[in-house]
């Protein structure tokens, strides 16, 4: 575990500040609509419309009577943009990831809660870094270069078949499989959101976000909708308390004195200490997180905030179809997402056809990785590159250099199809950075920068 550190997470200044109530949105300035959706198969828990054609729409679970458990998955569409800039959410209600249909995404482990780390794909996916929040400052030992006292480990693989490395879902309870394959091999490195359209309901939409199981299969459980059997009064509550940790759970990033610099600015000082460009990407994914907190608090009549009026909310209008569509949207960290074809009908109560998606066979590196994500000081990790859909056998190149002097690489040559290289590193002290870089003949490199 990496040492607790004063500078501690002042890069969530902004975002504890547009979560907290007092610092609102006033509602003189802005209008918001509320919605509750009161279908107990509806993932939508609640939707706000803003006078600034701004729609935040916030998911989760609920139980059989349609009052909601959670919240996992929030969608913010802008009016410049096509597509919702959607968030995971975490069981503390923490941001898991943020990403966009650019294949731009942050990503946050909490692995270490007192050093939480930040992992940033750019929208081509050129350059993935991971860095904790807290260590990352430009002290003596990011520019100095110490005395080497690693071994190189000399474990140099070349692996046909991606190495595991997800949470896998269990895809035996579930009533709806997604497959993706690409160029031959299951693909796991996407997020796939389905939506369901009722045929004889063009009213009734629900989004769902699949899990995958590993082994290129997403599954998700796609209940039948029923008329509601309680009242809006008695589901409002349990969506305020599904919403709240969704906030509250970015306040224990306050309880450390900090700067007022932003998320953006941190990780685009991140990227110029090591040599990138400024990732373009990043406002909009960190303004989505501020809209669907703040938007939350945003002061309403009688000084009541949105979150603490959802029960003056309107009851979503959706119809019971009989039959759905589906339509998969997937979403791939650094690369542009891809919208599956409509399916046919199929009745609401199921069963439901499998959905098998080819990808398109495009040469890319697909990932590049260490596993540990967030190796603590000492500690070894294994760089990995996924290369997807060789066309002809190339060249790949590994390359780590420290701060401390240390290097290795790796050079394969790749068949055709579908590989992993691996690269086994040994730990550094603390302070130490590694700097990885990827190679694919005829490829845009990728980087990738460790922090001990």
């Amino acid at each position: 575990m990496k040492t607790f550190k004063t500078l501690s997470f002042f890069v969530f200044a902004l975002l504890v500040i547009s979560c907290s109530k007092e610092d609102g949105i006033n509602k003189n300035e802005l209008e918001i609509k509320k919605y509750v959706s009161l279908n107990p198969a509806n993932p939508l828990l609640l939707k706000l419309e803003r006078s600034d054609n701004i729609t935040i729409s916030y998911y989760g679970e609920k139980d059989e009577l349609g009052r909601a458990l959670n919240c996992n998955l929030i969608g913010v569409q802008t009016p410049d943009s096509e597509t919702p800039v959607y968030t995971q959410i975490d069981d503390s209600g923490r941001p898991a990831k943020v990403f966009a249909s650019d294949g731009s995404s942050i990503k946050f482990n909490y692995e270490d809660i007192n050093d939480p780390r930040i992992s940033v794909t750019t929208s081509l996916g050129e350059n993935r870094l991971s860095f904790p929040l807290n260590s990352f400052q430009e002290d003596t030992k990011s520019s100095i270069q110490q005395g080497n006292t690693r071994v190189n480990k000399k474990i140099k693989l070349l692996n046909t078949k991606e190495i595991e490395r997800r949470t896998t879902a269990n895809c035996d309870i579930s009533n709806l499989k997604i497959s993706l394959e690409k160029c031959g091999d299951p693909f796991n490195n996407a997020t796939i959101m389905l939506l369901a359209k009722g045929v004889d309901a063009p009213n009734y939409q629900a989004q769902y976000i699949a899990t995958s199981d590993g082994n290129g299969n997403y599954c998700l459980i796609v209940d039948q909708p029923q008329p509601s059997a309680i009242q809006l009064s008695e589901i409002c509550s349990s969506v305020e308390s599904a919403l709240s940790p969704i906030c509250t759970g970015l306040d224990f990033f306050n309880t450390i004195p900090g700067s007022q610099v932003t998320l953006c600015a941190t990780i685009s000082s991140v990227f110029t200490a090591v040599s990138l460009p400024v990732f373009v990407g990043c406002e909009s994914l960190i303004n989505a997180l501020n809209l669907y907190c703040g938007t939350l608090g945003a002061s309403g009549d009688g000084g009541l905030s949105v979150l603490g009026a959802i029960c003056e909310s309107e009851a979503l209008e959706e119809n019971i179809p009989s039959t759905f569509t589906f339509k998969p949207a997937i979403y791939i960290d650094g690369d542009n997402y891809i919208i599956g074809q409509e399916t046919g009908d199929f009745p609401t109560s199921g069963p439901f056809n499998d959905i098998n998606i080819t990808l398109p066979s495009v040469t890319k590196i697909n990932d590049f990785y260490t596993n540990p994500s967030d190796p603590s000081p000492g500690q070894d990790y294994i760089v990995n590159a996924v290369i997807n859909c060789i066309e002809a056998v190339s060249n790949a190149t590994i390359i780590v250099v420290g701060t401390d002097g240390y290097t290795d690489s790796i050079t394969v040559s790749l068949p055709q199809g579908n590989s992993t290289i691996s690269l086994s590193v040994p730990g550094a002290d603390g302070g130490i950075k590694d700097f990885l870089s990827i190679s694919v003949d005829g490829l845009q490199p990728s980087t990738n920068v460790i922090y001990f």
